[in-house]
């Protein structure tokens, strides 16, 4: 099924693990959905964001798209299922969908400016 967009708030809660490229924002609102999270890195910033998907426990190794094969995406498929990656997805799902990311933002700038105007 082919479709021209689908926004990730909707989608992502419905699905069990998402198979994707590992860009920032994919792999923000998976995380914010609570669900492990498979990542299939091409270039850029993909493979930070899929090894820190995998630092907190909320998903496999990232696997870069040149040495994907059928045994490794199975293998990635099978660890999401074990009860370790689906709990620290969860829980990581929870701290997201709690903190005020703005207000956090303002209070780091706020107190760095103050900061460097008392320097």
């Amino acid at each position: 099924m082919v479709m021209k967009d689908i926004p990730h708030e909707w989608l992502l809660p419905r699905c069990k693990a998402p198979i994707h490229h590992g860009g920032a924002c994919t792999t923000a609102a998976a995380l914010h959905s609570g669900i492990p999270n498979i990542t299939i890195t091409f270039a850029a910033d993909q493979p930070f964001w899929g090894a820190r998907v995998q630092a907190i426990g909320a998903g496999p190794c990232p696997i870069p798209v040149r040495k994907l094969t059928v045994e490794k995406l199975i293998e990635a498929l099978v660890e999401t299922e074990g009860e370790a990656v689906r709990n620290d997805a969860q829980a990581t799902g929870r701290k997201i969908r709690a903190e005020n990311g703005i207000a956090t933002a303002v209070k780091v700038i706020e107190d760095f400016a103050c900061k460097e105007l008392k320097s």
